[in-house]
């Protein structure tokens, strides 16, 4: 339900933005948090897009769960600064 609540969100209410170098993750990066008061720290997501949002300011991250149950999906660029990147194989 979550992963169709997604593609609809993003089919739907998405301005699709090409990842530049202003931003620090990319369509397809698995990312964690470094931040432990983040609720989801020591779990990983999958970035599915850099965009702007309906109803949210600015441009966001669109984020893909797999292994955890998160109240949210999409977040703004301050992520950058509590997040780093990891393998691809941690998100799988």
């Amino acid at each position: 339900m979550r992963t169709l609540l997604l593609f609809l969100l993003l089919t739907i209410f998405t301005c699709n933005i090409e990842a530049s170098p202003s931003f620090k993750y990319k369509r397809g990066d698995c990312i964690t948090p470094i931040n432990k008061a983040y609720s989801w720290y020591g779990k990983y997501a999958t970035v599915e897009a850099v965009s702007r949002l309906e109803g949210f300011a600015g441009v966001n991250y669109v984020l893909l769960f797999k292994n955890y149950l998160s109240n949210s999906v999409i977040f703004s660029l301050a992520i950058e600064t509590e997040t780093r990147r990891v393998d691809s194989a941690f998100c799988e």
